[in-house]
C-alpha cells in the first residue's frame, strides 16, 4: 500500500486539512523548498499528492504556468480543489488517482509533492519513479522528503506496541523503515538511478514542539498526516497500534513538553 497521493479524508477532514494544516505547512516549508522552482516559457505543473489544492495558485505563478494538473487519492480532497479559481477559470485540472496514474508521459515541466513529509520506503520510490515519468526532458522536481532521523519519537512507540503485542511482523517493518529512510547521498543516488540530473537534496531539521503530548495528539498534523503512515506499519492491528501510540503520548508526556523531531531533505532535480 503506498500512500504517495494521500490517504481517504471525510467530509470535514478535508476541511480541517485547508484551514489547519495546508497552511502549517506553508509557514513550515513551502517558501524553502520552492524557492529553487524555476520560471519557464510553456510550463505546466503536476501537483502529485495536492489534497485541496491549497498551494496550486503559489505553484503555478512560481513556475509561470497557465495550467496546473493536481492528483490526489481523495474525492472529498479534490471536490474542494476543484472549487478553486484555477479551476473555476478552466486553468487548472483535478483527477482522483492513485500511482501510477493514467497522465501523459512527458507532459510537464515541473512536478511538486509538498504534502510528503510523512512518506516511507515503497511510497517515496514510488512517487519518483512517477515523476520521472510525468516530466518532460530538462523537467523540474521538487519535493520534501523524511530523512533518516525523522520522528523517532513516534517509531519508538511503535516499537513497543510491536514488542508488546508480539506482531513479529509489524517489528521487522517498523526497523526496516527506520533503517530504510535515506540520508542525503541515498536520496541522490536514487534520484540519478530514476534518471534525474542536477539533484540537490538539502538537509533541514525542525522540531515541532508543544506544552504536551496532548497538544500534539490535537494538531490535525497528527491525525491527518501521520497516524495513516502508523497505521500502514501495523496492517495486521492498524487500528489498535495507532490508539497506543496516541495513548502512551497522552500519559508519558502528560505535563511534559514534546517535541516531534524531523530531518527533511528539501529535493530540486532536473529529469
Amino acid at each position: 500500500m503506498t500512500l504517495a497521493l494521500g490517504s481517504p479524508l471525510s467530509p470535514e477532514d478535508v476541511m480541517i486539512f485547508h484551514t489547519h494544516v495546508a497552511p502549517r505547512l506553508r509557514e513550515l516549508f513551502e517558501e524553502r523548498l520552492l524557492e529553487p522552482m524555476t520560471l519557464e516559457d510553456d510550463a505546466v505543473v503536476v501537483h502529485l499528492g495536492c489534497r485541496t489544492g491549497f498551494h496550486d495558485e503559489e505553484l503555478a505563478a512560481r513556475a509561470g504556468a497557465s495550467s496546473l494538473v493536481g492528483v490526489d487519492a481523495s474525492p472529498e480532497a479534490l471536490a474542494l480543489a476543484s472549487r478553486g479559481a484555477g479551476a473555476v477559470e478552466g486553468r487548472f485540472a483535478y483527477y482522483p488517482s492513485r500511482l501510477p496514474t493514467d497522465l501523459p508521459t512527458g507532459a510537464f515541466s515541473h512536478a511538486v509533492s509538498l504534502h510528503s513529509l510523512a512518506l516511507q520506503g515503497d511510497s517515496w520510490g514510488a512517487l519518483v519513479g512517477e515523476a520521472s515519468r510525468l516530466l518532460k526532458p530538462g523537467g523540474q522536481l521538487l519535493m520534501v522528503l523524511p530523512l533518516r532521523g525523522s520522528y523517532p519519537e513516534l517509531m519508538d512507540l511503535l516499537r513497543e506496541f510491536s514488542q508488546a503485542s508480539g506482531d513479529k511482523a509489524m517489528e521487522i517493518a517498523v526497523e526496516a523503515v527506520v533503517a530504510g529512510r535515506p540520508n542525503i547521498e541515498q536520496a541522490t543516488e536514487h534520484l540519478e538511478d530514476a534518471g534525474f540530473e542536477d539533484v540537490d537534496v538539502s538537509l533541514h531539521r525542525l522540531k515541532l514542539e508543544y506544552p504536551a503530548g496532548q497538544a500534539f495528539l490535537d494538531d490535525p498534523l497528527m491525525r491527518l498526516l501521520f497516524e495513516p503512515h502508523l497505521a500502514a506499519l501495523a496492517p495486521n492491528s492498524p487500528e489498535a497500534a495507532v490508539d497506543h501510540v496516541r495513548r502512551a503520548l497522552a500519559r508519558y508526556w502528560y505535563d511534559l513538553p514534546f517535541q516531534l523531531s524531523l530531518s527533511l531533505g528539501y529535493i530540486s532535480a532536473r529529469r
